[in-house]
């Protein structure tokens, strides 16, 4: 399967976080109206003195995203670069998830306003999930290795998906 695309196709809407190393934004792709999120390189690859480093992370993220079918993880669609004013900036293609982060849900239920569906019943689904995901990614030899509440991501029906693989090996 092809996973390069041409960013052109997509129509950056908001911000809706941020890293140390990228921003990530919703996006829609223009032909179809679907929503994705966009991870977006703040790294130059061609003008950063560490650009061979930063190439085999970014190479290495791609490479683990490309291998993971999971329920329990964030899908992935493709990635593309943009060359702009001679930087060589990177984008990842993935789902978006509009519900946001299980801190979110974690944080509203200790302000005493949990989602309805948020019960014993479905945070032991959130557990057996982000569990199957993991031994999912370690049958591939794959540490995520910045696995937080921050990182685990929510569907429209409250069940997690795991992201950020930026980190992995």
């Amino acid at each position: 399967m092809e996973w390069k695309i041409s960013l052109d196709q997509f129509e950056l809407l908001e911000m809706i976080g941020q890293g140390q190393t990228s921003q990530v934004y919703k996006v829609k792709e223009k032909k179809t109206g679907q929503i994705y999120a966009a991870k977006i390189s703040l790294i130059d690859l061609e003008g950063e003195e560490n650009s061979k480093e930063s190439i085999r992370n970014f190479t290495r993220e791609v490479n683990i995203l490309c291998k993971l079918n999971h329920p329990s993880i964030v899908k992935f669609y493709g990635f593309g670069s943009e060359d702009n004013e001679n930087s060589l900036k990177t984008t990842i293609i993935q789902a978006f998830m509009p519900k946001r982060t299980l801190t979110e849900l974690i944080e509203a239920e200790r302000n005493g306003f949990s989602h309805p569906k948020w019960d014993s019943t479905r945070k032991l689904i959130y557990l057996y999930g982000i569990a199957s995901a993991m031994s999912f990614l370690h049958s591939y030899n794959i540490i995520h290795r910045d696995l937080k509440p921050d990182n685990i991501f929510i569907d429209n029906d409250l069940n997690p998906k795991i992201g950020d693989f930026g980190l992995s090996k």
